[in-house]
């Protein structure tokens, strides 16, 4: 374990083969790092550990496994038998950057941390609040309930789950669902192969699934894409704005319940929205 005087947010960079990655943000004064094996039985894994260096400079800490050159053979060993893996706890300022790149393994945040870019090849990631953010997983799903800033989320296999953010949000993920509750920036998300769901966007929604349902629960205002190969589309409207449709189904029916209220005249503020599936329904309401 190692203890170091930082009476001010650090950039922290954690460079692991594999590992588990726990991060806690809060009113501290010192940067606390404890680095153990995964599983205390296994040799691999307490070598893996003692040999995790940690250095710390110029409001920089960095916390990084030791690797050495390994002949192709020795290679595909640790490959098939694993090349230990290590559990890390860092206890650091509230506002500190972040950065952690991880092959296998899982990453969780807790506290107000600044700017964080966070790249895992398999594995969840769950992040509690942060400034801006960058989220890259191969297989894996990610959470996120808070961010300020813009939010860049990429997973190859799982789910993502973004609760709020104050600024704009792009979410991808090939197979998997997108949800987020409130952005106030514009959104854009693109599935091949799952759901999209949007609570509450205050601006624009960019939204695409090759196979898939879209629901935008309360459209406020902006210029909204909506897209589905296969799927129906659910299109909230919020109460006092005037809606612009473009919308079409290829095979399917289209259901559009709003009221002669809605006429621009009596509106507070507008939407334009253009939806389109291949083959599904497509219904728009008041939210």
């Amino acid at each position: 374990m190692a203890t170091i005087d930082t009476p001010e947010p650090i950039s922290a960079v954690v460079d692991l083969p594999t590992g588990n990655v726990w991060i806690r943000a809060g009113d501290h004064h010192v940067t606390v790092v404890d680095v153990r094996p995964t599983d205390h039985h296994d040799d691999n894994d307490v070598q893996a550990a003692e040999q995790t260096r940690i250095d710390y400079a110029d409001g920089r800490l960095t916390v990084k496994a030791h690797r050495t050159r390994k002949s192709p053979l020795a290679s595909l060993a640790s490959l098939f038998l694993g090349s230990g893996s290590v559990d890390v706890l860092i206890e650091l300022p509230a506002g500190s950057r972040v950065h952690v790149a991880t092959a296998a393994g899982d990453l969780r945040t807790e506290g107000p941390l600044g700017e964080c870019t966070l790249t895992v090849t398999a594995g969840d990631v769950r992040v509690e609040e942060t400034g801006r953010l960058r989220v890259q997983v191969g297989d894996g799903d990610v959470t996120v309930t808070r961010a300020d800033g813009h939010t860049d989320v990429t997973v190859g296999n799982g789910d993502i789950r973004i609760r709020e953010v104050r600024g704009p949000v792009t979410a991808g993920t090939t197979n998997g669902d997108v949800t987020v509750g409130t952005v106030s920036g514009d959104l854009r998300a693109r599935v091949a192969t799952g759901d999209i769901t949007v609570e509450r966007p205050m601006a624009g929604v960019a939204a695409k699934t090759a196979y898939g349902e879209i629901h935008v629960r309360e459209i406020a205002r902006g210029h909204s894409v909506l897209e589905s190969g296969y799927g129906d589309l659910d299109i909230g409207i919020r109460e006092g704005t005037a809606a612009y449709l473009d919308i079409n189904s290829g095979y399917g029916d289209v259901h559009v319940s709003l009221s002669e209220y809605d006429a621009a005249e009596h509106a507070e503020d507008s939407a334009e929205i253009r939806a389109f599936t291949s083959y599904g329904d497509i219904a728009v309401h008041r939210a």
